[in-house]
C-alpha cells in the first residue's frame, strides 16, 4: 500500500471542514433533500358537475406553472444536495482509511516505501565477513586413507580386520573358548541314556591333546593381545590428529559465532534506528491526518451555503 495514499489527498487542503462537521453538514443536506422530496404528482386537474344542480366543484388539482416550476427546481436542488452529500461521505471515508492504514502499517512495508535501499537482513551496518565454516574432519578411518602410506593404511585396515576376528574367535563367548571349555568339562567322561529296551552310553573323549588345545588358546590370546597393542598404538596416532582437527574445526566454530554474535548487535542497533523512526513517523502522520480539512469543489460551494443558511 501506497503510504502517501496520494489518491486521496485530492479531498483534504488547509482551509475546509473537519470530519465531524461535514458530517453534520451531510446530515442536514440529508434532511433537507428529504424535505423536498415529492411523492406523488400530478398535471390533470379534475372537476365534477352536477347537471341537475347546476354546480361544478372541483375534485382534484394538478400542478400549476409556478408548482411546476419549483417541483422541477427542487429536483435539480436534491441533485445537487446529494453530490454534496457523496463528497462528504467519500471524504469522511478516505480520511478513516488513511487513519486505518496508518495506524496498521506494517514495519517492513513501510521500509519498503520509505527507505527501498536499505537492507532489511542488515539494516545497512557495517558488518564483519563471517563465512560459515566448513566441517571437513574426517573419521578415523578417512584420515588414514587421507594421511598415511599404501604400507601404512595396510597394515592399519589389516590389523582391524584381524583383531575383530581373532578377538571374536578367543573372547571368552566366542567359538574357540565355548569349545574348549566344553571340552575341558566332558573329556574323560559319559553319559548313559536309555531308549526303550536299549541302553545308550556316551563317551567324551578329546579329540586333540588337551594340553594342546589349551595352550594354542593362550598363545592365539596373546597374539590377539599384540596385534590389539600394535593397532591401538596405530589408532592413539589418529585419533590425535582427527582430535586436533577437530579442535580447530571447533576453534572456527567459536568465532564464527563471536563475529556472529557482534554482527546481531550491530543489525539490532541498526534496525532500533528505523523503529524509532517508524515510530515517530506514525505518530506524525497521524496527528497530520487527523488534521485534515475537507475541502469543498466550486461547484459544490452553492450547495454547502444552501445548507449553512438553512435555519435548523
Amino acid at each position: 500500500m501506497d503510504i502517501r495514499f496520494s489518491n486521496c489527498e485530492k479531498f483534504f487542503g488547509i482551509n475546509g471542514y473537519t470530519s465531524t462537521s461535514a458530517n453534520y453538514i451531510a446530515n442536514k443536506a440529508k434532511e433537507i433533500a428529504n424535505g423536498y422530496a415529492t411523492e406523488n404528482i400530478s398535471f390533470l386537474t379534475k372537476t365534477a358537475t352536477f347537471v341537475d344542480k347546476g354546480i361544478e366543484r372541483p375534485i382534484e388539482r394538478g400542478l400549476n406553472q409556478e408548482e411546476f416550476e419549483k417541483l422541477i427546481a427542487n429536483k435539480l436542488r436534491i441533485g445537487d444536495l446529494n453530490s454534496l452529500i457523496s463528497w462528504l461521505r467519500e471524504a469522511i471515508k478516505a480520511k478513516e482509511s488513511i487513519i486505518s492504514a496508518v495506524e496498521h502499517m506494517r514495519f517492513n512495508v513501510w521500509m519498503s516505501e520509505m527507505h527501498p535501499d536499505i537492507d532489511q537482513k542488515t539494516f545497512g551496518a557495517e558488518l564483519e565477513e563471517n563465512p560459515v565454516p566448513e566441517n571437513n574432519c574426517p573419521d578415523e578411518d578417512e584420515w588414514a586413507i587421507q594421511h598415511m602410506s599404501v604400507k601404512d593404511i595396510n597394515e592399519y585396515l589389516s590389523l582391524k580386520a584381524i583383531c575383530a576376528n581373532l578377538g571374536k574367535f578367543v573372547h571368552p563367548n566366542g567359538d574357540y573358548a565355548n569349545a574348549r571349555n566344553e571340552m575341558l568339562k566332558k573329556n574323560g567322561t559319559s553319559k548313559v541314556n536309555d531308549y526303550q529296551a536299549n541302553t545308550v552310553i556316551y563317551d567324551y573323549i578329546a579329540s586333540i591333546d588337551p594340553d594342546i588345545i589349551e595352550d594354542k588358546f593362550l598363545e592365539l590370546q596373546e597374539l590377539h593381545r599384540s596385534y590389539q597393542r600394535r593397532l591401538n598404538d596405530i589408532r592413539f596416532n589418529i585419533e590425535n590428529e582427527v582430535r586436533k582437527l577437530n579442535d580447530e574445526y571447533t576453534m572456527l566454530v567459536d568465532k564464527y559465532h563471536e563475529i556472529e554474535t557482534r554482527n546481531n548487535i550491530k543489525i539490532d542497533a541498526a534496525r532500533q534506528k528505523y523503529t524509532t523512526e517508524f515510530s515517530e513517523w506514525k505518530i506524525k502522520r497521524l496527528d497530520e491526518v487527523r488534521k485534515y480539512k475537507i475541502i469543498i469543489p466550486n461547484d459544490l460551494k452553492p450547495v454547502v451555503d444552501l445548507v449553512n443558511n438553512k435555519q435548523d
